[in-house]
């Protein structure tokens, strides 16, 4: 089973037992209506998308719940009325700082709003909740942060100072490719036949390192 290092299954259970009976302050109690049926759609893995069957995971649920308010919020009038020209406008009012985040700072990646809520208008069509695909227009673009990394020197430097368990245990990260919560749910039967090939390494480089 993989590890939730960060409650994310806490979280989702928390949020549905305060939220999916009762709407926020600020949007209608008929498109909230609409969005609890998505979510419960999406964690039971119902009316997906050819090619993207299954449940999703409780990270992906509360994006889904968390991006789609922003939406819920600002528009001036409810989901089924909801044209090309509302959305592009609400787009824009974002874009240039009209709508702020809490912390009253701009959005900085609106597109990954706008993906999560093209899941949502879809899901809608599919289920004939929405008839007109008011998102076909607009883009998820989001521009990439700036790239951080380490040089080879770098990481010389850095693995050179970690004690042998540590050691091995980032060259395996770094060879592997993986992410720290993906190797932090590694089991010994994800190895099967493999394992007594990755113990002998893990012996002949500690013999190495005690040379």
């Amino acid at each position: 089973m993989k590890r939730d290092p960060y409650k994310n299954q806490e979280r989702w259970t928390s949020w549905k037992e305060k939220h999916f009976k009762h709407n926020p302050k600020g949007i209608r109690k008929e498109d909230w209506v609409i969005l609890v049926k998505f979510l419960k759609d999406m964690e039971l893995g119902l009316n997906t998308p050819k090619g993207m069957k299954g449940q999703r995971d409780v990270g992906t649920l509360l994006n889904l719940s968390a991006h789609n308010q922003l939406f819920l919020k600002n528009f001036s009038k409810p989901l089924t009325k909801i044209t090309k020209i509302d959305l592009h406008n609400l787009e824009k009012d974002i874009t240039q700082g009209k709508i702020l985040k809490r912390n009253k700072q701009k959005f900085g990646a609106f597109g990954n709003y706008v993906k999560d809520f093209k899941v949502f208008w879809h899901w809608g069509i599919r289920t004939k909740v929405f008839k007109e695909d008011v998102t076909e227009d607009i883009t998820s673009k989001t521009d990439k942060p700036d790239w951080v990394y380490l040089t080879e020197e770098q990481i010389k430097q850095f693995f050179n100072k970690l004690d042998f368990e540590h050691k091995v245990y980032c060259f395996f990260l770094l060879d592997s490719g993986m992410r720290v919560t993906e190797a932090n749910s590694i089991q010994i039967n994800n190895f099967s036949k493999s394992l007594h090939k990755l113990l002998f390494l893990m012996k002949f480089q500690r013999h190495l390192a005690e040379r």
